[in-house]
């Protein structure tokens, strides 16, 4: 059972309880109490300077707690675009695992129809055929390969896209081997995700 989504006053508390928070608050309550106990003490500017840092600090705890508030509704909109469980090779051995459970060099074992639950990278590609439109928002599938090519003839070969299928996109057709580089909103449509919760 997942445990509950924290809410917007627990993050906004969270932000709160951070250590350089805390330190800008005491702060701002000594530079208070120093000018409260002082020969200016009836001079309303003289608190200006605590005053100003505690605002600055519920303005940025604010700002902070609702970016993280975001993020978890795109990462939540993210998981949800991607199956339950899918074969990886560990041990020698083909196992089913929940997606969650997948880490960076997890190898992992594609079909067609599944969804590809994380960045990797190809090492075994049998006329495997990948549709990107969640990503791109072209309908044609793309062709993948597990071989490197040169950019230019002469060059030495380098990983390109046509090598890398990308969580989120489903496998059309051909089947297929790929180790993990990237989970969760680390990956390319993590990122995206990300940048949109944030404007």
């Amino acid at each position: 059972e997942k445990p509950p989504k924290p809410t917007l006053l627990m993050l906004f508390v969270m932000q709160l309880m951070g250590f350089v928070i805390v330190l800008l608050m005491c702060a701002a309550v000594a530079s208070i109490a120093v000018n409260g106990t002082g020969p200016r003490r009836e001079d309303v500017l003289s608190y200006t300077t605590g005053m100003a840092i505690f605002v600055i600090v519920f303005i940025n705890a604010g700002i902070a707690a609702w970016t993280e508030h975001k993020a978890g509704g795109a990462l939540e909109a993210l998981s949800k675009m991607t199956q339950a469980s899918i074969f990886v090779v560990r041990g020698g051995r083909e196992v089913r695992v929940e997606v969650p459970t997948i880490v960076r060099g997890d190898i992992v074992v594609l079909g067609t129809g599944d969804v590809v639950p994380a960045d990797c990278r190809l090492i075994e590609a049998e006329d495997i055929k990948v549709s990107e439109m969640v990503l791109t928002g072209e309908p044609d599938d793309v062709a993948k390969t597990c071989k490197l090519k040169a950019k230019r003839e002469g060059e030495p070969a380098k990983l390109s896209p046509e090598n890398m299928v990308f969580s989120g996109c489903s496998v059309t057709s051909g089947k297929g081997r790929g180790v993990v580089v990237a989970t969760g909103m680390g990956t390319r449509i993590g990122r995206i995700a990300r940048r949109g919760a944030a404007r």
